[in-house]
């Protein structure tokens, strides 16, 4: 099974769904639609952007946090449909007030859903957070609980708050907030079988996680490879911040430490990272505040376990205090380069297109289209465009798009290398 975390993209911000009645039409990215819907419970119920999830097979599953069992108490429920009938298969729903069970769902390749609630109680305790499995077609009716939700055991551990989808169709949680007995905010992260779910608490046994409390293990996201693997961004660990690559087949449990993971030379480094996965199954990492937020970008070998750390040998990497190169971003072109932008990049930024294997150098005139006090590189998303990279600028006045790519061009953005008045 393969679980998709991109929900549904709607045609309107709200459906209005109400019984044996077409409301609304809905169409999803893949292009399919329902004319019709029944009502939850009966009754007439606004559903937002991202509350609706429509399944490989037709059935869908409609998410309403604020759903209210028959005692009145405002637990949240996720409804399964049958796509053609429209009939209700299942309910699965939360226990208690503010529960907001179904805060987030994802869809298994074979059309099962994952529900997400961080906010879900357990044996009293506030927000210990959930993540359970329903099978798509047959459905799964109930009450959360730890029989059949992956879970946290302490005060705001909210499991569920983060989930990524991997290539292999598998899942992963992470869980930034998770505390290990009296060590607050460790951090665990925890792979789930995409075939089955998993339930229980969330453990390290069954998670990557720390053994000190504030490291927040995950904090800074998950990044799917292409070969199925994974890598773990932890900001926060030690101080120092920390990329631990994972197996993807959720062999990978127990602490993150120096001899399984790529860690900074300096507290902070990593602060405000980020990963993008390659192609060939690397994943770049920017890191912005690295050395006193020069900033460099590198490459991880996306192998289980490595280590290493980040350097002026490894990394194009900035020279001056606040250059932060990598802060606005990284993409991948078609050719394998790597496009990395660098608004701060001397007063007025940088972009750099470089090879992979060129990534130990630093961001000058020489290698990069750099801005000027007239023409700013601006902070912004790179557009990749076959083998060049797009960047457009309306700051100052000076309205510009200008391309760069492996052979340039390089130097200070003018006349020549971009149209101006846009």
């Amino acid at each position: 099974m393969r679980f998709r975390l991109t929900v549904l993209a709607l045609t309107m911000t709200a459906v209005t769904i109400s019984a044996r009645s077409a409301a609304a039409e809905v169409t999803t990215e893949t292009g399919r639609s329902l004319d019709s819907f029944v009502a939850v419970e009966g009754v007439e119920t606004r559903v937002q952007e991202n509350e609706i999830l429509v399944l490989a097979h037709g059935n869908y599953a409609i998410a309403s946090t604020g759903w209210q069992n028959a005692d009145g108490v405002s637990v949240g429920a996720v409804h399964l449909y049958d796509g053609r009938s429209h009939e209700l298969i299942s309910r699965m729903e939360g226990r208690f007030d503010s529960d907001q069970f179904g805060a987030k769902m994802s869809e298994g390749g074979d059309g099962n859903v994952l529900v997400l609630s961080p906010g879900v109680n357990m044996f009293g305790i506030p927000n210990v957070g959930a993540a359970t499995w329903i099978d798509g077609r047959l459905g799964r009716s109930g009450v959360v609980s730890p029989t059949n939700s992956l879970h946290g055991s302490s005060p705001e551990d909210r499991v569920g708050s983060q989930g990524t989808v991997l290539t292999s169709g598998h899942a992963v949680l992470s869980t930034p907030r998770w505390d290990h007995g009296d060590r607050n905010d460790v951090g665990a992260v925890t792979w789930i079988d995409g075939d089955r779910g998993m339930t229980g608490p969330v453990s390290p046994f069954n998670s990557l996680y720390s053994t000190m409390s504030s490291d927040r293990v995950g904090d800074g996201g998950i990044a799917a490879l292409t070969d199925g693997d994974y890598a773990v961004l932890s900001t926060s660990w030690r101080s120092f911040g920390a990329v631990t690559i994972a197996s993807g087949d959720g062999r990978t449990t127990g602490p993150v430490e120096l001899a399984n993971s790529v860690i900074p030379p300096r507290a902070g480094d990593f602060g405000a990272a980020t990963l993008t996965p390659l192609a060939d199954g690397d994943v770049a990492i920017a890191a912005p505040q690295w050395n006193d937020r020069a900033g460099a970008v590198s490459v991880i070998e996306g192998t289980v376990a490595t280590t290493g750390t980040v350097t002026t040998e490894n990394s194009l990497h900035g020279t001056g205090t606040g250059d932060g190169v990598g802060s606005g971003g990284v993409v991948e072109l078609e050719t394998g380069a790597l496009a990395i932008l660098s608004p701060s990049w001397g007063s007025h930024g940088a972009v750099t297109v470089i090879e992979p294997s060129g990534l130990d150098r630093p961001v000058d005139a020489t290698n990069s289209l750099v801005g000027t006090t007239d023409a700013p590189v601006p902070l912004g998303e790179l557009t990749p465009l076959g083998g060049r990279a797009v960047v457009v600028s309306n700051s100052f006045g000076a309205g510009f798009a200008a391309t760069t790519g492996l052979d340039g061009p390089v130097g200070e953005i003018d006349s020549t290398t971009a149209l101006t008045g846009i």
